[in-house]
This record gives structure tokens, sequence and C-alpha cells, in this order.
């Protein structure tokens, strides 16, 4: 089996790095925790779009704060990384994997945290890019697609860049939105108190017990 995996994929948040980018840009520009949950609640009801809560999200950015890019970054800079997040990407390096993110998150986090990690930034990749004007003032977030989708269509284009199957990939991640690349794959590997764990290929207690598995 290690013989034919090519490609090791990485969830973002909560996965690499600790709790939600998106939470800590929702508070940091004005939204409420109240209005946060409403939003998300909406969503997974299905009473609210994928598309339609990233631009709810964008017209309360607007109206609350008109941030700019340093802003943003500012924000988004501030994580932290899941205990044995940095040594695992390294094994992982050394022993010939390529590495990639796929996340429903921000553009401008995915590549910071990329090139932190030594992984292309060709193979970091974000279902939502926050768009500036020449004053660098916020002024759209151009998204893909639901994150399911994006990600399936993400996870192509990795493949295609690198000229393999999804099958010689493994995915690690632990929400909802990698149901898709765990089906797709059929190597997801999550946390064993996640969500997904019925559709996991293998399931660990921690990022290192990876070096177990690959």
């Amino acid at each position: 089996m290690k013989s034919k995996i090519r490609l090791i994929i990485f969830d973002l948040d909560k996965t690499l790095i600790k709790n939600s980018s998106w939470q800590r840009l929702n508070y940091a520009f004005g939204i409420s925790k109240k209005q946060d949950q409403t939003l998300l609640s909406e969503y997974k009801q299905g009473k609210l779009g994928y598309v339609s809560w990233i631009q709810r999200l964008l017209l309360l950015y607007l109206k609350n704060s008109k941030p700019s890019k340093k802003d943003v970054l500012t924000v988004l800079k501030r994580y932290t990384y899941k205990k044995g997040a940095k040594e695992t990407i390294k094994y992982l390096k050394a022993k010939g994997y390529e590495i990639a993110i796929i996340t429903g998150s921000v553009n401008l986090l995915v590549e910071h945290v990329a090139k932190e990690l030594g992984i292309p930034k060709k193979h970091a990749l974000a279902n939502n890019t926050f768009v500036f004007n020449s004053k660098s003032k916020l002024t759209n977030i151009q998204t893909i697609a639901d994150d399911p989708e994006a990600k399936l269509l993400m996870l192509k284009k990795l493949c295609q860049d690198l000229k393999i199957q999804a099958s010689n990939c493994v995915t690690v991640g632990d929400g909802d939105n990698d149901r898709t690349l765990f089906l797709k794959t059929k190597h997801g590997v999550t946390f064993k108190n996640s969500e997904i764990k019925k559709l996991a290929w293998k399931t660990i207690s921690k990022l290192e017990d990876l070096k177990t598995i690959l």
C-alpha cells in the first residue's frame, strides 16, 4: 500500500492548526458569537447556501470594519500548530511523499502556512480567495463552490499536476467537508473523535501517528 501513495493532503483548520480561522476573522471584524452561530446553523440546515454564507460574512466585515489586507493577515496569522504538525510534515517529506493542503479556509492563510512548512505554493489550495483593491481594502471573497465540491475540484487539480490518480493520495482531515475526499481517495485519515471516522481508512489519536501508517 505504501508504495502506491504519492501525495499526502492535509486539511488546515483543526487538522494542522488549532481552532477555526473563520471564527477568528468573524470575531475580529465585528461578528458576534450569536451571529456566527446563527449563520452556521442556517448553512447546516440547508437554509443558506455556502456561497451566500460567505457573502453574508463579507457584507458584515465591510459594514463593521472595512478591513485592509494587513488587518486580515494580522488576524489569520494568530494560529497555533497542532502538536507534532511540523515534525510530521518534515518526516513525510523525508520519506519522499509530496505534501499538499486543501482547505475551506482562506488563500492568504494556507499560503503562509505552506511557506512555513516548506510546501510548494501550487500545492496550497483554498476554497476562498480574498480580493483587495488598489488601497489594499477588502472588496470581495471569491469562492470556488460549496466546500465538499470545491475540495474535489482541488484534488483533481493536484492529481493532474502530479500526473497521479486519486487512489495515490492520502487525505488527512477532521470534518464533514472532507467526506468527499475520503470517498474519492479511499485513503482518508481522521482523528478518533471525528464526525467522519466511519468514512476513514485509518484513524489516529495524534498527527505523529501518521508515521506508523506511512
